[in-house]
């Protein structure tokens, strides 16, 4: 009924029960529909208004998104070479749910950053784009070939004129092997999952995910949060990210996170969409036409 792999299907229905504001039913549906086509505007380029105009200027439609600023939705997916000035670097293809990220890292001038688990670059590249006055950025990604990814976004985009990020190819837990000492402002943890939350997105995850990849990727992001946290300055704040619904992944990891970490505070994400966990906030598939993601913001003390 539900076009599900049983061990998923009782995952879902586990950590979302009907009686929660969006339940198991709804994130099973959001998951055979299939997936809005989000742009986000490169703000040095153009406004969104003004990118909105150039879209209608072509007779595409889109509407703006009511929870990112830089966020439009087409009508319809297309070519992404019909798009105004898409070789230029005025827009790209994200989702709504991933944009969330860079207003959740309240970057400020003369911050130095840490993006781990870079590749593909989205959320690099839109750091770039809205952060211009931050001193430094650090993108760490483990795949050689993921990271030239990385490298062709912030090209097309223009991103390296004012702050060229550093790009390294490395793991993210061995940080001795890579990390000059120097510690970060603001760290994104954009962290490998089991992508239970962008699977209208990616279908063959129902096929390709086994229930015994969880704990290892559970274990795998609470390494990569234990090294980040050693690199992250006091006062300085991380931004945990997955693509997950699952609660393994998300609030309970965070709950062991803080159990261990006397320091750590968790800072509060107050918003519109999605829902407040015990930590963090979920964005659930479908929710304002977004993927879903979780988030989960931490402070360092002093």
């Amino acid at each position: 009924k539900y076009s599900h792999p049983e061990w998923l299907l009782k995952k879902i229905k586990t950590d979302w029960p009907q009686s929660e504001a969006f339940g198991w039913q709804q994130i099973l549906d959001a998951n055979n529909q299939r997936p809005d086509f989000w742009l986000r505007v490169n703000k040095q380029f153009h406004s969104t208004s003004d990118y909105l105009q150039l879209l209608q200027e072509k007779e595409i439609e889109a509407t703006p998104s009511t929870v990112a600023s830089q966020a439009l939705k087409l009508s319809q997916g297309i070519d992404v070479r019909q798009l105004p000035e898409f070789s230029e670097g005025a827009v790209s293809v994200q989702d709504v749910g991933a944009q969330l990220t860079a207003e959740l890292l309240h970057l400020e001038p003369g911050l130095r950053l840490l993006d781990l688990c870079a590749a593909p670059g989205g959320k690099t590249c839109h750091i770039l784009e809205t952060a211009e006055s931050i001193k430094s950025l650090v993108a760490v990604e483990s795949d050689e070939s993921r990271m030239l990814r990385v490298q062709e976004n912030i090209q097309r985009l223009k991103l390296d004129t004012q702050v060229k990020p550093e790009l390294v190819v490395a793991d993210a837990r061995d940080y001795k092997q890579w990390w000059n000492g120097e510690v970060f402002d603001r760290i994104l943890i954009d962290a490998p999952c089991s992508a239970s939350g962008v699977i209208r997105r990616h279908p063959d995850i129902k096929t390709l995910r086994r229930e015994s990849d969880i704990e290892v990727l559970v274990k795998l992001q609470a390494e990569i949060l234990q090294s980040a946290w050693q690199m992250l300055s006091p006062g300085g704040e991380m931004l945990y990210v997955t693509c997950s619904v699952f609660k393994d992944e998300n609030q309970h990891q965070m709950q062991r996170f803080f159990s261990v970490n006397d320091g750590a505070e968790e800072l509060p994400i107050d918003a519109q969409w999605g829902q407040r966990c015990d930590y963090g906030r979920q964005l659930f598939p479908g929710d304002f036409d977004a993927d879903g993601f979780y988030f989960c913001r931490i402070k360092k003390g002093l």
